[in-house]
């Protein structure tokens, strides 16, 4: 996982707005009954004709998307410690 950027960046990219998102098991079935092959991040941009869809083939690639999200939630909003 690369490191925490201590600076904030942009990556020289504009910001898409989202209007909302969803996550779903996806199947290739138009009926949505058959085994689930991938899970799906859509995301809805305005003037967009169809979503944006970020596909994970592999519980792998979900997992390294679940530490890396973790890993920068807890950089941007630490966990802090009432007791002290």
């Amino acid at each position: 996982m690369a490191d925490i950027n201590r600076v904030p960046q942009n990556c020289g990219y504009d910001v898409i707005p989202i209007q909302g998102y969803q996550v779903a098991s996806w199947t290739p079935q138009r009926d949505g009954r058959g085994k689930s092959e991938m899970v799906v991040i859509e995301y809805n941009v305005p003037g967009m004709k169809l979503p944006l869809l970020l596909r994970f083939k592999s519980r792998k690639a979900v997992q390294t998307m679940i530490d890396s999200l973790t890993f920068h939630m807890n950089d941007v909003f630490p966990v802090v410690d009432d007791a002290n």
